[in-house]
């Protein structure tokens, strides 16, 4: 069966990459790395100064150049978009990959993101306005819970929050 929901992420560490990739075997969803032209943020010995580059942009509201992605989220009935929160904005490869795609979202879209500090809540409302649509659920980690039971809690409830969109898009995509 195709997957009717793709994940498409952007991480700094790597954290935000290993809840995409949980999130991706829980929900059976095709799994995307949004990637930075530049080096990537986690790569080691360059990951400094490209995340203090990130945060900047996203301070200011810049897009940062990404690399071609293969998957469209036109060919998906719900997408999840994840990313660190980076005081309260979508880090820039993320805008720059919403600007690319954001006219092929679906309607049914959801949030996540790793946190190491306050306001996830301020981006993913900046992460709804240029994605241009509410999500249907929203999922915050903070870094103290990574790895715990606390992390597992917190992505079943999300993906609980989701599961009643995942038959009727199955269901969707049989009758097209």
């Amino acid at each position: 069966m195709a997957k009717t929901a793709l994940i498409v992420y952007f991480t700094m560490t790597g954290e935000t990459g290993l809840l995409a990739r949980r999130l991706g075997v829980a929900l059976d969803a095709a799994v995307e790395r949004i990637e930075p032209r530049g080096p990537a943020p986690d790569q080691p010995g360059l990951g400094l100064a490209t995340r203090l580059r990130t945060r900047a942009e996203a301070i200011v509201g810049l897009r940062q150049p990404i690399r071609p992605v293969r998957l469209s989220p036109a060919d998906y009935g719900l997408v999840l978009i994840g990313c660190p929160a980076v005081l309260g904005r979508v880090p820039s490869p993320v805008r720059q990959w919403l600007s690319d795609h954001g006219e092929d979202l679906p309607p049914a879209v959801g949030f996540f993101a790793s946190t190491g500090g306050p306001r996830p809540e301020a981006m993913f409302a900046d992460l709804a306005r240029h994605a241009n649509r509410p999500p249907l659920a929203t999922l915050a980690v903070p870094r103290a819970c990574q790895g715990s039971e606390r992390e597992d809690a917190l992505m079943i409830g999300f993906v609980k929050e989701l599961l009643p969109a995942l038959p009727l898009l199955r269901q969707q995509r049989v009758m097209v």
